[in-house]
C-alpha cells in the first residue's frame, strides 16, 4: 500500500536524510567529519520489498552525493551494506522462505548456501570504526560489504 511505501521510505530514507542534514552542517564548520550510513544489497533489487530496495538505493545516491558536496570540507561519507545472522536475519521464519525461495526456483542453490552460512554480527563493527578514524580521511563515497 501507498502507506506502507512511505513508512519505509520515512524511517530509512527520511532517516538518514534527516541525520546527514543536521549533521553535515556542523562538521561542514569543523571541516572534519565522518558521516558512514547504512544501506543494504536489497538497493540492488528484491523481490517483495520495492520499498525496501528503493530507500536503500537512495541511502546509497543520498552518501555519494555528500561525499561529493563535502569531501571539499573535509568530511567523508561512506555506507555499509551489513550483511550478518541475527535473531531478525535469520530465524526459523526466515530460513523457511528461503527454501521455499530455492525450490520454486527463484533463488539458487548457491545464494541459499551463502545466505545459511551467514556469519554473525561480530565482523561489521570493525570496519565502521576504522571508517570513523582519520586514518580513513582518503576513503570516500565508498559502499563497503560487510560480511
Amino acid at each position: 500500500t501507498e502507506d506502507d511505501w512511505d513508512a519505509v521510505i520515512t524511517v530509512h530514507l527520511k532517516g538518514h536524510f534527516n541525520t546527514c542534514h543536521h549533521a553535515s552542517k556542523r562538521m561542514r564548520e569543523n571541516r572534519h567529519g565522518r558521516i558512514i550510513n547504512f544501506a543494504s544489497d536489497a538497493w540492488k533489487g528484491s523481490v517483495g520489498q520495492c520499498n525496501y530496495s528503493a530507500a536503500k538505493g537512495g541511502i546509497i545516491s543520498l552518501t555519494r552525493s555528500l561525499a561529493r558536496e563535502l569531501g571539499r570540507f573535509g568530511v567523508t561519507a561512506n555506507a555499509i551494506c551489513p550483511l550478518a545472522a541475527t535473531r531478525m536475519t535469520m530465524n526459523d521464519k526466515v530460513i523457511e522462505g528461503m527454501k521455499r525461495r530455492y525450490e520454486s526456483g527463484l533463488i539458487t542453490k548457491e545464494f541459499l548456501d551463502k545466505v545459511l552460512d551467514m556469519p554473525g554480527p561480530e565482523f561489521i563493527p570493525p570496519i565502521i570504526a576504522y571508517l570513523a578514524t582519520d586514518a580513513a580521511k582518503d576513503v570516500n563515497s565508498q559502499i563497503f560489504h560487510a560480511e
